[in-house]
C-alpha cells in the first residue's frame, strides 16, 4: 500500500472515531440535560425561572452541539478539504461539546476537566500543532467556566473553590504533557512505517534497474508492456468514431558491429560503449523512466502517447548523437554507430507480437546498410 493512502486511511479512522464520539457526547448530555432538568423541578432546586434554565441549560448547550455536528459533517464529507483539516474539525468539534458541557453545567466539578478528553484524542494525529492548539483553546473555555463558577456562586463545596480550580488547571497541564508524548509516539511510529515503506521502495526500485546503465531491467519492460496495452485497449473500448488515439510505440537500439567491439578492445571497453549510448539515450529522453536495457547490445525506447513523427525523431536524434560521439581507448578517435526499429502497437497484439515488429524493423535496418531508422510497416 501507498504510505500516502495508509496514512489517510489511518487518520480517516480516526477522524471517523472522534466523530462519533460528539454524536454520543451530544446525545448522552442532551438526554442527561433533560433528566437533570425534572430531577431540579420535582426537588425544587431551580435557582433560575423555568424558561431560563430550559434556555441556558437545554436550548443553547444542544442547538451549539448540533451546529458544530453539522459543520463537522460538512467538513468531512468534503472531497476538496485537506485531510489535515478534517483532523482539525473533528478535534475542534469534540473540544467544543466538552467546554460547552463544561461552561453550561460547571455547578458539577467533575465536568471540568472534561476538555482534557480532546486533548489527548488529538495527539492520534502526531501533529504538535494540533495538540497544542486544543490545549490552549481548552484552557481558555477552563478560564472562562471557572470565571461564571465563580461570578454565579455555584453553593457546592465553596470551601474548595480554589484548590478545585488550581487542581483542574494542573490536570490540564499535565494532560497536555502527556498529549505531546503520546504524540511524538505517534511520529515515530508513522516515521518508521515511512522509512521501512521508503526502503522497500527503493529496494523494489533497485531490484528494476541494471546497474551497469542505470536504465530499466527486462522485468520492468515486461510491466510496461502490460500497462501501455492495456491502457490503449480500455481507452479504444470507450473512444467515439471521430477520436483518434495515439497508440503506444516502441524503439530498439541495437549497436552496430558489437562483437567486434568486445573482440577486439575488450568487454570493459566495450561496457563503456554501452554506458555511453544509455546516457544518451536518457539525456534524449529525459531520465530513464521510458528506457530499457533489453539485454546485450539492445535497448529499448517506450512512449506511451507520442505519435510516430516525435518517436522518429528521438531515434534519430540518439542515433546521430551515438555516431557523433567519440572513445579514445582504441588509442584514436574511434566512432560507432547503432541501428533502430520502430513499432506503434496494434490492437490484439500480444506483448511478444509487438517485439517481434519492433525486432524486425531493426534488423531490416541491420540489412539496408545499418546506423539508420526503420518503421514497422507490417
Amino acid at each position: 500500500m501507498d504510505f500516502i493512502k495508509y496514512k489517510r486511511e489511518l487518520f480517516g479512522r480516526w477522524q471517523k472515531y472522534i466523530f462519533h464520539m460528539c454524536c454520543i457526547i451530544a446525545a448522552i448530555v442532551t438526554a442527561l440535560e433533560i433528566g437533570s432538568f425534572f430531577i431540579f423541578l420535582h426537588g425544587n432546586l431551580l435557582v433560575t425561572s423555568i424558561g431560563t434554565y430550559i434556555l441556558l441549560r437545554l436550548v443553547l448547550p444542544a442547538g451549539l452541539n448540533v451546529f458544530f455536528l453539522i459543520i463537522a459533517i460538512v467538513v468531512l464529507r468534503s472531497k476538496t478539504i485537506l485531510p489535515v483539516t478534517k483532523n482539525y474539525a473533528v478535534c475542534f468539534a469534540l473540544l467544543a461539546e466538552t467546554l460547552i458541557v463544561s461552561i453550561f453545567h460547571n455547578f458539577y466539578l467533575f465536568v471540568l476537566i472534561i476538555p482534557i478528553i480532546p486533548i489527548y484524542l488529538s495527539s492520534m494525529f502526531a501533529d504538535k500543532r494540533l495538540v497544542r492548539a486544543v490545549f490552549y483553546s481548552a484552557l481558555c473555555g477552563f478560564v472562562f467556566s471557572v470565571v461564571l463558577w465563580v461570578r454565579w456562586e455555584v453553593p457546592f463545596y465553596p470551601v474548595m473553590k480554589y484548590p478545585t480550580i488550581v487542581s483542574v488547571a494542573m490536570i490540564h497541564v499535565l494532560s497536555y504533557i502527556i498529549a505531546r508524548n503520546i504524540c511524538n509516539s505517534m511520529q515515530d511510529q508513522i516515521f518508521y512505517v515511512w522509512n521501512s515503506y521508503h526502503k522497500e521502495h527503493e529496494l523494489i526500485e533497485r531490484l528494476r534497474i541494471e546497474p551497469l546503465t542505470g536504465l530499466y531491467n527486462r522485468t520492468a519492460l515486461k510491466e510496461c508492456f502490460v500497462s501501455y496495452m492495456a491502457i490503449y485497449t480500455a481507452a479504444n473500448e470507450i473512444h467515439t468514431e471521430t477520436e483518434e488515439l495515439t497508440p503506444p510505440q516502441m524503439i530498439l537500439f541495437d549497436i552496430d558491429d558489437f562483437k567486434h567491439v568486445n573482440d577486439t578492445y575488450g568487454h570493459v571497453n566495450g561496457d563503456e560503449v554501452l554506458v555511453e549510448l544509455s546516457s544518451i539515450i536518457k539525456r534524449r529522453v529525459g531520465g530513464n523512466r521510458h528506457a530499457f536495457r533489453f539485454g546485450g547490445e539492445e535497448f529499448i525506447v517506450a512512449f506511451r502517447e507520442r505519435s510516430a513523427e516525435e518517436t522518429w525523431q528521438v531515434a534519430e536524434d540518439i542515433r546521430h548523437l551515438f555516431e557523433l560521439t567519440e572513445f579514445t581507448f582504441t588509442g584514436g578517435a574511434e566512432r560507432f554507430t547503432v541501428s533502430a526499429g520502430i513499432a506503434a502497437y496494434k490492437l490484439g497484439w500480444t506483448k511478444e507480437r509487438w517485439f517481434q515488429a519492433v525486432d524486425d524493423a531493426m534488423y531490416k535496418a541491420k540489412g539496408s546498410g545499418k546506423n539508420r531508422v526503420v518503421v514497422y510497416q507490417g
